[in-house]
């Protein structure tokens, strides 16, 4: 999977970059949802990770840490999404949201939560020795869809700090999210971007109608993209 910084993010990256050094144990991504911002989290984490990074601080992509990050998943991160999430990100790379798959006759449906065993699992993680110099990273997305009892396995550890772990929290609606969580978290806000900027961004991905799309997406430009590679498809088929 292409893991991408969009060009209306590129201040907030300029910005985390230079202060790489010095970020907290956890940070909170806030923003509009279908703007990029799991794309932006990945990158960081990739770029954190990265054994060789460029002037700016961005992962150089060639490294033992950033090829694992581009093959087979870096041992030292960890990404925790509802299962419908999983399975509606299966369908499309490039889009941050997309209705989940419908469970097939006999099957469970698919969680939208977060769950307590999932938050709990992750202990065995963080007790391990990291692979790299960098410590690990671990990503919640979207974090207000983690269960009351999975968000209070999390406050201990945000109350704690592991060594050398970090915390990333993505968020739509942080609103939704316990006080005792945010209270806790460095708060960045990635921004939507201007019509202009969002509509020519979508011209140069193939989308014909970017005025239509992102009118029905609210300025979303990942979710406009995702809804024309839908209907292309069902067009198609």
């Amino acid at each position: 999977m292409a893991i991408t910084v969009y060009p209306w993010h590129q201040p907030q990256w300029r910005n985390l970059l230079q202060r790489r050094s010095d970020l907290p144990h956890a940070l909170l991504f806030r923003g509009r949802e279908g703007i990029g911002k799991l794309d932006f989290v990945r990158k960081l984490a990739q770029s954190l990770a990265c054994e060789s990074p460029a002037a700016d601080g961005a992962a150089c992509g060639a490294c033992r840490s950033c090829r694992w990050f581009a093959v087979t998943g870096h041992p030292d991160y960890r990404e925790l999404q509802p299962e419908a999430h999983r399975s509606a990100e299966l369908r499309s790379d490039a889009a941050e949201s997309a209705e989940p798959d419908q469970p097939t006759a006999g099957k469970r449906k698919p969680s939208r939560e977060i769950r307590v065993e999932e938050v709990r699992e992750l202990q065995d993680f963080i007790n391990l020795t990291a692979h790299g110099r960098c410590g690990k990273t671990i990503v919640l997305f979207p974090a207000e869809t983690l269960n009351a009892n999975a968000a209070n396995a999390l406050l201990k550890n945000l109350e704690e700090p592991p060594p050398g772990t970090r915390f990333m929290l993505i968020s739509h609606r942080p609103g939704y999210l316990p006080a005792t969580i945010i209270s806790r978290c460095q708060q960045i806000a990635l921004p939507t971007p201007q019509s202009a900027a969002a509509a020519q961004w979508l011209l140069e991905q193939g989308v014909t109608d970017p005025a239509l799309r992102l009118a029905q997406t609210g300025n979303a430009p990942l979710a406009a993209l995702a809804r024309s590679r839908t209907s292309s498809i069902r067009f198609s088929s």
